[in-house]
């Protein structure tokens, strides 16, 4: 548990009485499970009060940094944190400030390479299409090359399935 700096107003009446009382900080302290430095400091000046400056809490990278930051980035991958920020021309910041502004960034990752339409493939494709212009696609079921159980079979079938009417279904089980 951090320490705690600021002192609520029942531990404050609590160390007068027990000042009144004739006890040492120490004891106090103890009692209040305090750092005895923190009574210390409240004894040297008891009307002073904890109050936060107005406003919002300043940044400390900006929004033009951080794009800065997410170019270097995406231009190499592979630095560290450090060799991002002063190649983006950047001040000196902790590791841990790096840390979390490159993780609010997230990763740059380059996509899967595809290997380009060949003129043969296009071809086929073209043939698949023609040939099947005339089937109802709406009666076809089509899997993501993943199990696909249609029987209740735990082995499914990885393949485009037409789905036809059974014609069997009046003759019973044969065999």
């Amino acid at each position: 548990m951090p320490k705690q700096a600021h002192l609520s107003d029942s531990e404050k009446s609590l160390i007068v009485k027990r000042l009144a009382e004739g006890r040492g900080t120490l004891d106090i302290a103890k009692e209040l499970a305090r750092d005895h430095r923190t009574i210390k400091k409240y004894l040297a000046d008891p009307s002073k009060v904890y109050s936060r400056k107005g406003g919002k809490y300043k940044k400390s990278v900006t929004d033009r940094e951080r794009r800065r930051v997410k170019h270097e980035v995406s231009r190499c991958p592979l630095s560290s944190s450090k060799q991002l920020f002063e190649a983006a021309g950047i001040g000196n910041y902790s590791k841990s400030t790096r840390c979390r502004v490159l993780s609010t960034i997230g990763k740059v990752v380059k996509a899967k390479s595809r290997p380009s339409l060949t003129k043969v493939r296009r071809e086929k494709r073209l043939e698949w299409a023609k040939d099947h212009m005339k089937v109802d696609f709406s009666k076809v079921l089509w899997t993501d090359e993943s199990r696909a159980t249609l029987d209740g079979l735990e082995d499914g079938y990885r393949m485009a399935l037409p789905i036809q009417p059974d014609q069997n279904a009046s003759k019973g089980v044969e065999g």
